[in-house]
């Protein structure tokens, strides 16, 4: 697993996207999601780890990762996506209410991120929300798992 790891972060020094299944099988690599796609000129940027409270941001001054992000996140509504720049951002996008929106917000320690699961609120130390779900999972489904 250490291996396939190392693997997968060395294909990401290519420009474009790694392609994964749900079950971490690799499809490609330096992908470009395009072609009968429609280009995403704006997106939501969460202000909050909730998507609560969330602004426009235009897309045409970010790279082919993010772009490729967005198409994809725009079309197939339930796929998430993780785009790591190489200037070091993070950003997790996915399909939140009407748009799709990324969220920039690094943890310093595992937990505390978590990215909200459909039909929860918590807050930013509460790793379980009402129903006793958890918040955030370390699965490719980022955030629907549990």
């Amino acid at each position: 697993m250490f291996e396939a790891a190392h693997l997968v972060a060395d294909l990401t020094h290519v420009d474009g996207a790694v392609v994964m299944t749900t079950g971490l099988d690799l499809l490609g690599f330096g992908e470009e999601i395009a072609g009968d796609v429609p280009e995403v000129p704006r997106v939501m940027r969460a202000r909050d780890l909730e998507g609560v409270e969330r602004e426009w941001v235009r897309t045409d001054r970010v790279g082919t990762r993010h772009r490729s992000a967005y198409r994809l996140c725009h079309i197939l509504r339930d796929a998430p996506a993780v785009v790591v720049s190489q200037d070091g951002g993070r950003r997790f996008i996915r399909w939140h209410k009407d748009a799709v929106t990324y969220w920039e917000q690094v943890a310093t320690a595992p937990w505390e991120v978590y990215i909200p699961v459909r039909g929860c609120r918590a807050g930013v130390h509460r790793p379980l929300c009402s129903s006793g779900q958890r918040m955030w999972s370390a699965s490719p489904t980022m955030g629907y798992g549990h």
